[in-house]
């Protein structure tokens, strides 16, 4: 069957000696893989759409029993020229991408996944400042499109003391003390950013001025409860690199 939609490019991996293997989140398949053969070569007829964060339009041939299948065609539909500019925003994009790859493994079609994952990209290459609110955001959202999303409202952010509480992981509730069950200290200044993030419209999150040291703790939050729930969560190979490029 050929199938024909937009996708996003999640990651790139070489094969051969002139192919690529391309994870791809689809409009219509949800997660796939494809074979672009020649991706590497000197003429490739793919050109630069199969970059990380590309949003492109493919062609491909999809036969259900493979899971890798075979490319035709792909062409640009938007350009997110800003993001490559700058090093933290690559990072930050590069960590979206990476972190639906897990998230949403599986070829199953979720219209409201592609457009949140299209969208904070959009957010992403647009704005002026505060675009490390994005990432947890985006985490955040996905997360309750699975539905295990913590849900802090305000009278549970407000109950816990100004020291801070503890977020419960197995369902996100938040707790003035520590509980039985397996919990992470919290400030109640990262829960009320937290609790921001879970509710907000999208274009109100670049309103959130935080402090570096609020903003580190609603990350390393956030990438925890995500790795409570998902197993194959792990730290981020794009922020390990970046961090490394940073020292250096």
């Amino acid at each position: 069957m050929i199938v024909r939609t937009e996708a996003i490019v999640l990651r790139s991996v070489s094969f051969g000696e002139t192919s690529q293997v391309v994870t791809l989140y689809t409009q219509t398949l949800g997660t796939i893989a494809v074979m672009a053969r020649g991706a590497r070569g000197p003429r490739s007829k793919f050109g630069s759409t199969l970059q990380p964060m590309s949003h492109i339009q493919v062609v491909f041939y999809h036969k259900p029993s493979r899971q890798v299948h075979t490319l035709s065609e792909a062409s640009h539909i938007s350009l997110f020229k800003t993001i490559s500019k700058e090093l933290s925003r690559l990072s930050i994009g590069l960590r979206i991408v990476e972190a639906m790859a897990v998230l949403m493994p599986r070829p199953e079609a979720n219209e409201r996944a592609f457009v949140v994952l299209l969208n904070v990209l959009r957010l992403l290459d647009a704005a002026v400042s505060h675009w490390t609110n994005i990432l947890p955001f985006f985490q955040l959202q996905i997360s309750a499109l699975l539905g295990f999303s913590p849900s802090l409202d305000r009278d549970q952010i407000e109950a816990i003391v100004e020291e801070g509480g503890f977020l419960r992981l197995s369902d996100g509730a938040l707790f003035s003390f520590k509980p039985d069950q397996a919990a992470l200290p919290i400030s109640r200044r990262a829960a009320r950013a937290i609790g921001i993030l879970v509710h907000a419209r999208i274009e109100h999150i670049l309103r959130m001025d935080l402090d570096p040291s609020t903003a580190s703790e609603v990350e390393d939050t956030v990438e925890s409860y995500l790795r409570y729930h998902v197993e194959d969560f792990r730290p981020s190979r794009s922020k390990l690199v970046f961090e490394q490029i940073e020292r250096s």
